[in-house]
């Protein structure tokens, strides 16, 4: 078995919520640096963002892993978001993964505190409302970084209020009351349980 090289082996960069590769990849450098050091580099958007637009339903660890499946082993770099996709994926199939660096995870992304009702609904709520809400920055924040990567706020929103697999690769419901606006929001782009 041959080890392939650094620079024979693909990077995968995976976006933070609210972005997308070209947005905070690309325009950020990190491309033309990668690239420069004679890496060929491979975007995956999470779902609901990006070129996965329409892959609202499909979990971000997956799409991560049938990129780096295609490969045979990869290095990665996830932010945020796309961190927590990239620890899942690395869980499940660490073969695929010779480096990654997990960067801007923090604490409540890794424990998965985020994702329950009472944590995602204002935020969904801001994303889905006509009017920019009013006294609440991080919405504001957030669908300010959407609009600038030309994103799709309700795309992004119906990522958001999915379900979300937990370390060891189980599918877990997130703690969505069921028949809760969220748990609405989830059915309408994801489908029934």
């Amino acid at each position: 078995m041959s080890i392939k090289t650094s620079t024979d082996r693909p990077v995968i960069l995976i976006n933070g919520m609210a972005s997308n590769f070209e947005a905070q990849w690309r325009r950020g450098g990190w491309v033309a640096r990668l690239e420069a050091a004679g890496r060929t580099v491979i975007g995956v958007d999470l779902p609901g963002h990006g070129a996965s637009k329409d892959a609202v339903g499909r979990d971000a660890a997956d799409l991560v892993l049938e990129e780096a499946a295609k490969h045979g082993s990869v290095d990665a770099i996830g932010f945020s978001a796309g961190a927590w996709a990239l620890l899942l994926a690395a869980s499940e199939q660490p073969t695929l993964f010779v480096r990654i660096a997990v960067l801007g995870a923090a604490d409540m992304v890794l424990t998965g505190g985020l994702h329950h009702e009472d944590m995602q609904k204002p935020l969904i709520d801001g994303l889905l409302s006509a009017e920019e809400p009013a006294g609440n920055p991080m919405v504001t924040m957030i669908r300010r970084m959407i609009a600038d990567a030309g994103n799709d706020r309700e795309a992004v929103a119906g990522h958001t209020g999915r379900r979300r697999r937990r370390r060891y690769g189980r599918t877990v419901r997130t703690g969505f009351r069921e028949g809760s606006e969220c748990d609405a929001l989830h059915r309408r782009w994801c489908g029934p349980l």
